[in-house]
């Protein structure tokens, strides 16, 4: 018995091997002239509002695929979506950074669009560096002079028009740029040293923003589902019977802590929506448990793949992602670019149907 198992282990490694090198053949032929890229775990592609927050938080993140300019300008950041009211009235900073050496508050308004809201610009201009501090989570740790810019941050294609909408509101404020390979900053003269030498030439692009921030409180629940997903089967494979609402909102949004208060109780509304239809998708795996008396909502985690067997632990996990595979919503997709990890799947799918009981059918 000994001599046969020897002599199944290589004919087990030569089956494998023939099967991966036809899984890579079959995927080679379907992407020959395409060029093939990774999807974010999310599945689907970011929403365009965003694109200008994840190019800032990029420049503040260490070790990103692109330079981290205003992280080594000392800036550090101190909030997002943060609401602050001054003289002229209430306005909802999207980023806001702070450089503790110099005192430097920077105002980031992220548009989407073309438009400036004029009210909303001067409400900007009306603001002072101390209501900023005092209503916001900057802390001042040595005597410093606070001051304070605000910069708006919008795609390439609607700058000029940013910058006519701010010229009408009668504000000078410097326009932060993202384009498909770098990012400016144009404005007045004015603007503080520190930032205006982070920016005095161009920041080239290694590569896109890094999707710092998938989603916010104002993104479809449809975009959140997939990210909720993926948090609770990784803690089904650390064996958790349960897990909080509270604890879940922050595993799927990174800088929840970093949100103002309203904005925070979006998201915990947001990612409770998304967890009530993964639980529905999956009642066997899976149930939403409102809120009690005293209690935070939660997740109730049925049967782990972590008890089975090895080979049935694979199934499982399988089974998880074959499903959300099916309900999952189609990408947006660029034309002659496929999803390197869909294809590989279905190639997968296919090469698994030629063998049967872990033998190759002739």
């Amino acid at each position: 018995s000994g001599k046969a198992e020897r002599a199944g282990g290589p004919r087990q490694l030569a089956r494998a091997s023939l099967k991966m090198y036809r899984k890579f053949s079959l995927f080679k032929e379907r992407t020959a002239g395409t060029v093939a890229t990774r999807h974010p775990p999310t599945g689907g592609a970011l929403e365009a509002r965003l694109r200008p927050v994840n190019a800032i938080l990029g420049l503040l993140t260490p070790h990103d695929i692109n330079a981290p300019t205003l992280a080594k300008a000392g800036f550090t950041l101190e909030g997002l979506e943060v609401p602050i009211t001054g003289q002229a009235g209430k306005v909802v900073i999207d980023v806001l950074i702070f450089n503790p050496a110099t005192g430097l508050l920077v105002l980031f308004e992220s548009k989407s669009g073309a438009n400036v809201e004029v009210e909303q610009a001067r409400r900007y201009a009306a603001l002072t560096p101390v209501a900023v501090v005092q209503a916001s989570q900057v802390t001042v740790h040595q005597r410093v002079r606070l001051s304070k810019i605000v910069v708006y941050a919008c795609v390439e294609q609607h700058r000029d028009r940013i910058r006519l909408g701010l010229t009408e509101a009668k504000v000078d404020f410097p326009i932060l740029t993202v384009g498909p390979d770098k990012i400016t900053m144009t404005g007045p003269s004015e603007v503080p040293t520190g930032l205006a030498d982070a920016f005095r030439e161009p920041v080239l692009l290694s590569g896109p923003p890094s999707r710092v921030v998938s989603f916010d409180h104002d993104s479809p629940v449809d975009a959140v589902v997939p990210i909720v997903r993926a948090q609770l089967v990784a803690a089904l494979s650390h064996q958790r019977s349960q897990v909080s609402l509270p604890w879940l909102t922050e595993q799927c949004a990174r800088h929840f802590s970093l949100y103002g208060r309203s904005a925070r109780g979006q998201l915990v509304k947001l990612i409770a929506a998304a967890a009530r239809q993964v639980a529905a998708e999956e009642p066997s795996t899976f149930v939403f448990r409102p809120p009690r008396a005293n209690e935070d909502a939660a997740v109730r985690l049925l049967k782990t793949p972590e008890d089975l067997d090895r080979r049935g632990r694979t199934q499982a996990y399988q089974a998880l992602a074959r499903s959300a595979r099916t309900r999952r919503r189609r990408t947006t997709e660029v034309p002659g670019q496929l999803d390197l990890l869909r294809e590989l799947d279905e190639v997968d799918d296919g090469s698994d149907s030629d063998e049967v009981d872990g033998e190759e059918t002739p």
